[in-house]
């Protein structure tokens, strides 16, 4: 290994003996993480990172298989914090516990994407009083609840998510702690909202669906649809039962694969996308053709293949697909009288 400044050197048997990364949660999020979780609103996000906060902090199984790095946690409830406590009451007495000595929460927004918020939260850590002459704190999972709450007023969609994510990445590297940020879906529900160096410069994401009776929140499908250097978790369905003033996650299971990942959209037939050249005597072009019969790219290019190969279509210099005429289309031209 050679070291010069700042800069190292490894060599392959350096790389070697690195220890490999630790799990905090067995098969979900490993120490020094930056993690994600996402979904619409009342999708169970919360529930989610709160019993993965108290589950570490108590040092029990996570759904009484997944091991645990027992260790501090701290909970930042940007947005709820009057009710968290309703929560953890629940859920203290679903586990049949009084308190959790290290477990710790912040309930208002800070700035987290200014230097002054970052560096005041490394020294209250550093300072943490544990009232035996001993000092600092070395918490194991830091939660973000939820991101736009402690966004300072920052666009989600321009590169202010950048400096965020960089701040995320110095706590966890400063503290030892995984970051756990809690977060909204965009519109269409279907991805993370805002800026994509989200999820670009993150370890984990966990995408989040509400399992309902009605109007009633009963379970949480959780999917991993991230994990950078090991394979993704099998996809939860988590079940919710109600536990003093509040809900609790009770119990989970792998989410059967047809229910975990939605069928693909089934796609307009070949007939379809001839259909709809012979309807436009003008003809079109490639991206007209295949944006006007809704057809998936590929699949649109090994059809049109198909149709030229079979004299179904003609392209023209111009660039434009055409229905290839057939004897009769021919010989009722013929027949046209002609004009003048």
């Amino acid at each position: 290994m050679t070291d010069r400044d700042d800069i190292q050197l490894l060599s392959i048997a350096d790389l070697r003996r690195l220890p490999e990364p630790e799990w905090l949660i067995d098969n979900f999020i490993h120490k020094g993480d930056v993690a994600v979780i996402y979904g619409p609103a009342s999708s169970g996000k919360s529930f989610l990172a709160l019993d993965w906060a108290l589950t570490l902090a108590a040092d029990k199984l996570w759904l009484d298989k997944h091991k645990v790095a027992c260790a501090p946690v701290i909970y930042m409830a940007g947005e709820g914090g009057p009710s968290i406590y309703k929560r953890i009451e629940a859920w203290l007495a679903f586990h049949e516990l009084r308190d959790i000595d290290t477990a710790y929460f912040h309930l208002k927004p800070l700035p987290l994407r200014e230097e002054e918020a970052i560096a005041s939260i490394e020294q209250t850590l550093e300072a943490f009083d544990h009232k035996d002459g001993d000092y600092g704190m070395y918490p194991g999972l830091l939660v973000v609840d939820t991101l736009s709450q402690f966004f300072s007023g920052g666009d989600e969609v321009s590169p202010d998510m950048t400096q965020f994510v960089t701040n995320m990445r110095r706590l966890a590297r400063n503290t030892g702690a995984a970051v756990l940020i809690v977060h909204h879906t965009n519109k269409g529900g279907k991805s993370e909202r805002g800026h994509t160096s989200l999820r670009c410069n993150v370890e984990v994401m966990f995408q989040v669906q509400a399992v309902r009776d009605k109007s009633q929140i009963i379970g949480i499908k959780l999917v991993n649809d991230k994990q950078k250097d090991d394979p993704e978790a099998k996809p939860v369905t988590l079940m919710l039962e109600p536990s003093k003033r509040s809900l609790v996650i009770a119990r989970g299971g792998e989410t059967p694969e047809a229910e975990a990942k939605p069928a693909a959209p089934k796609q307009p037939s070949a007939e379809s996308m001839v259909s709809w050249l012979a309807a436009r005597p003008e003809g079109a072009t490639f991206t007209e053709w295949m944006l006007g019969t809704r057809v998936e790219k590929n699949l649109f290019i090994r059809r049109r293949a198909k149709l030229l190969e079979r004299n179904q279509i003609y392209k023209t210099e111009a660039g434009r697909y055409h229905i290839m005429p057939t004897v009769e289309d021919v010989a009722g031209a013929e027949d046209d009288p002609e004009e003048g």
